[in-house]
C-alpha cells in the first residue's frame, strides 16, 4: 500500500520507467551462471540461502534483521558476475520485499536507517544491471512507486537528534539525494 503522501508526488512524474533509463551506465556486464555455494547471502551473523529468504524471521542479532532488508547482500551477489537469467532472480526477490513488508511500516525494516540503504542499493543494482533487465512496465512501476514510498518515509523520519549529527543523517541526506 502506497501512501497518499507517495501517491499524490508520483502523479507530478514523468511516465513510469523514465528514471530506469536515465540511470547512468556502470559498465557492469553479466558472467556465467553462478555455482549452487553462491546462492547464499551474507549477514552480520550468519549465511542464508537465497532461495529460503523469510523476511519475517526474528533474530537474536537486529544486526542480521537489518542486512537482510538494506539489500547490501545483493551488492555483492553481483560483484560476482552473475549471468543475465539470474538477474531475473534478483528482481523477484526485490518485488517479494516489495510485496511482503512494504507496506508494514512498523517492521523494522523501515528503521530510518535501513530504509536510505536500501534505496541506495537497490539503485546501484539497477544502475549496474539496466542494460542486461526485461522488467516490464508493470514491475518498473511497482519498483518506482516502492523507491517513492522509501523517499517519503525518510523525508518524514530524518534522524537528525537536536543539536547531535551523526552518519545517520548523512545516509539519509544519501538515499534522498540518490
Amino acid at each position: 500500500v502506497i501512501s497518499k503522501q507517495a501517491r499524490d508526488i508520483s502523479y507530478s512524474l514523468p511516465g513510469i520507467g523514465k528514471w530506469f533509463v536515465k540511470l547512468p551506465p556502470t559498465g557492469w556486464s553479466p558472467g556465467k551462471a553462478l555455482p549452487i555455494s553462491f546462492r547464499a547471502i551474507s549477514l552480520a551473523t550468519y549465511s542464508c540461502e537465497i532461495k529460503n529468504m523469510d523476511w519475517f524471521k526474528e533474530e537474536k542479532d537486529k544486526e542480521d534483521i537489518f542486512a537482510l532488508h538494506r539489500f547490501g547482500w545483493l551488492l555483492r551477489w553481483l560483484s560476482l558476475h552473475p549471468a543475465q537469467e539470474d538477474l531475473r532472480e534478483a528482481n523477484s526477490l526485490i518485488l517479494d520485499w516489495i510485496r511482503n513488508i512494504c507496506s508494514d511500516k512498523q517492521h523494522d525494516a523501515w528503521e530510518t536507517y535501513s530504509t536510505s540503504e536500501r534505496v541506495v542499493n537497490w539503485l546501484l543494482y539497477f544502475a549496474a544491471t539496466r542494460d542486461f533487465q526485461d522488467l516490464d512496465q508493470k514491475n518498473l512501476e511497482t519498483i518506482q512507486m516502492a523507491l517513492l514510498e522509501h523517499l517519503v518515509h525518510i523525508s518524514l523520519h530524518l534522524e537528525y537528534y537536536d543539536k547531535k549529527c551523526n552518519n545517520h543523517i548523512l545516509n539519509n541526506a544519501r538515499a534522498l539525494y540518490s
